[in-house]
């Protein structure tokens, strides 16, 4: 890992909006922003709009977020179909980890996303309900 990347942890764990900008890369709308800078304040979320607004973004984001920001989570990403999942939700998450400065210390798999250095305990998987 290098050395921006470990003094930018503890700022990154404290602001979703920060690690999206910093660590992918992202430019978020305006929505996108206020969720991720709302994200710590609840423990649960909804987010209602249309198509195409961003929300696998989003979700995306912060699963990158929670893996690169705590150690060894375990994180279970589901979704009513399998589709759901790879094509979509799984899509979006092998793009912004392979645009992220973070890409070199995770693996993506079609199911899979873990830490190089701990792949059985620091992972999010996909599974269907």
């Amino acid at each position: 890992m290098n050395n921006f990347v470990r003094q930018k942890l503890l700022e990154w764990r404290g602001s979703p909006l920060l690690f999206a900008t910093e660590a992918l890369g992202v430019v978020p709308s305006e929505q996108q922003a206020q969720a991720l800078s709302s994200f710590l304040s609840s423990k649960r979320h909804t987010i209602r709009s249309g198509h195409g607004t961003g929300k696998d973004a989003f979700a995306s984001w912060i699963i990158l977020w929670f893996l690169s920001c705590f150690t060894y989570p375990k994180i279970m990403c589901t979704a009513p179909t399998a589709r759901q999942l790879s094509d979509i939700l799984w899509a979006e998450l092998s793009k912004w980890l392979r645009k992220s400065i973070l890409a070199d210390e995770f693996v993506i798999q079609s199911d899979k996303i873990f830490h190089k250095d701990a792949p059985k305990e620091w992972w999010a998987r996909a599974v269907t309900a």
